[in-house]
């Protein structure tokens, strides 16, 4: 968490941003349709989640894209618990098939590309990869 009050204050917003809206969004009506029907032996709801994917995702998005545009990180100059927060739920997305569209949101999309790339994030998602990770065809940004 950043010391100064400010950037203290922007971290938690981000923090919470992610955490109460984001994640329930994606992980909710994308993640779990998918990822955690096909766990459980049930069809995967690909309709539903290409229906969030595109309706309800988007605004999220251009929120953090604009947010992170010409910026390294989120908050200050150095990582924090809102850059965690924000890469995080991508993993899950990233399990359910789903791929930022780089082109409509570059800033976003290098931001978390340069995140997952990271050995922490790396090796958790290699772990999960075999449970989770099953390709869907048809789910876009």
């Amino acid at each position: 968490m950043p010391a100064d009050p400010f950037e203290h204050a922007r971290a938690l917003w981000f923090e919470e941003y992610a955490d109460s809206d984001f994640i329930t969004l994606a992980g909710r009506n994308i993640f779990l349709p998918i990822v955690l029907n096909q766990l459980r032996g049930k069809p995967a709801d690909i309709a539903g989640a290409q229906s969030v994917a595109k309706e309800k995702l988007p605004p999220f998005l251009d929120y953090l894209d604009r947010s992170i545009a010409g910026r390294e990180f989120y908050v200050g100059k150095k990582m924090t618990v809102a850059d965690i927060s924000i890469a995080s739920p991508f993993i899950n997305l990233k399990h359910a098939g789903y791929s930022l569209d780089a082109k409509r949101w570059p800033s976003l999309n290098e931001f978390v590309e340069r995140l997952h790339a990271r050995p922490s994030f790396k090796k958790l998602y290699e772990e999960e990869k075999p449970i989770f990770h099953k390709p869907v065809a048809g789910l876009t940004s």
